[in-house]
């Protein structure tokens, strides 16, 4: 980049023009050579966004991804869309747009997000790095999907291979569950059983098949605390919990179509088998 964000910032405190429709902006590079997107292409983009020029709000650096927008039609005079119809690709530009128009008429929020208020500028630096039609795109993130999905299978197959071993290995008496969930019971419970709809408290120690342990309740002395069957938790937990009664204590061995998926999740890398050791505290309604 020939002048990145961060001079961007610097260098864009005065100097502005202002077109026809009252949008004020400033070009630091032009580009003439580089096409400009049509309406529909996608942008990749460096972007930053100050309050007022003063306070940093957004830093697409912090992501390590360039930001992706579809060039829309204008919603209004003077908004963003047509400050990006400016650039070309390699094009770095400032705009400053009125924040309440932004948020409400482009983003179209319900109202400003805090700390914004009404007279606020929002002050955009962007350098323009690609533009990308969008069958291109669409046809780029059908590649892609197809891509992870035979991953997928691929890790799925691995995965059974992985959790047959572990079982074997310290000779659990598993007990197979719909969607490949394991359940391994410890301690029979002999209070209330969980079920649908009820508050229940449970205690956990998370690993994965290497035993590298990720999260435990007990290191915090607090149980979690959720309502079953309300899609607060993965559902490996949520099909698990609900073969226990108050008071019982199992072993979930979750496949990672019922837990993460292919996502990381913290320090839990995507496509993971979770071990839980889990107890059940109680059971309210």
């Amino acid at each position: 980049m020939a002048l990145g964000l961060s001079a961007l910032y610097t260098n864009a405190q005065d100097g502005f023009k202002t077109s026809q429709t009252g949008l004020q902006y400033k070009l630091h590079r032009v580009n003439e050579q580089a096409p400009k997107a049509n309406l529909g292409d996608i942008l990749y983009m460096d972007m930053l966004y100050v309050i007022n020029g003063e306070t940093v709000f957004y830093d697409s650096r912090a992501n390590n991804m360039p930001v992706q927008l579809e060039l829309m039609p204008s919603s209004y005079p003077g908004d963003l869309n047509e400050a990006l119809a400016m650039l070309h690709v390699g094009d770095s530009a400032s705009f400053i747009i009125d924040a309440a128009d932004f948020f409400l008429k482009t983003v179209q929020s319900q109202q400003m997000p805090e700390p914004f208020k009404q007279g606020d500028k929002l002050h955009f630096h962007i350098v323009l790095n690609q533009v990308q039609s969008r069958e291109a795109y669409i046809q780029e993130q059908q590649k892609m999907y197809a891509e992870r999905e035979e991953q997928k299978v691929k890790a799925r197959e691995k995965e059974k291979g992985d959790i047959a071993r572990f079982i074997t290995d310290r000779k659990l008496d598993a007990q197979e569950l719909a969607g490949g969930l394991r359940i391994v019971h410890t301690l029979p419970g002999q209070g209330t059983q969980a079920v649908a709809g009820k508050m229940v408290s449970v205690h956990y120690k998370g690993y994965l098949l290497d035993g590298t342990v990720f999260d435990a309740s007990y290191d915090r002395g607090q149980p979690i605390s959720f309502k079953l069957g309300g899609n607060q938790v993965i559902q490996g937990w949520e099909k698990g919990i609900a073969e226990l009664k108050e008071g019982g204590k199992a072993m979930l061995i979750i496949p990672f179509d019922m837990g993460y998926g292919d996502r990381p999740s913290g320090s839990i890398p995507p496509m993971s088998t979770l071990i839980f050791e889990v107890e059940l505290m109680d059971v309210v309604e």
